[in-house]
């Protein structure tokens, strides 16, 4: 059973950490992009998904299939595996 006091004293903590790891998220799906974008102007490009997009693709489509068993506000959300 969680006190008052125990959710006070973790919600900050839990707040802090969910943000850090969303702007980890955010900051590597952007040098992502970013090293893509090299690769495309070089000529570079990879086939192949790394292990961190098919990981990431299938968090995702775990997620929304669960969201949409919740709300239909993701029902018209759908994802596509990314090249390279």
């Amino acid at each position: 059973m969680v006190t008052k006091q125990a959710f006070d004293r973790f919600s900050p903590l839990v707040q802090n950490a969910f943000r850090q790891y969303i702007n980890e998220v955010v900051s590597d799906t952007l040098k992502g992009a970013l090293e893509e974008a090299k690769r495309v102007e070089t000529g570079e490009v990879n086939e192949e998904p790394s292990d961190k997009q098919i990981l990431r693709n299938r968090f995702w489509t775990q997620f929304l299939g669960y969201a949409k068993t919740k709300t239909d506000l993701h029902a018209k959300a759908s994802l596509e595996m990314e090249d390279g």
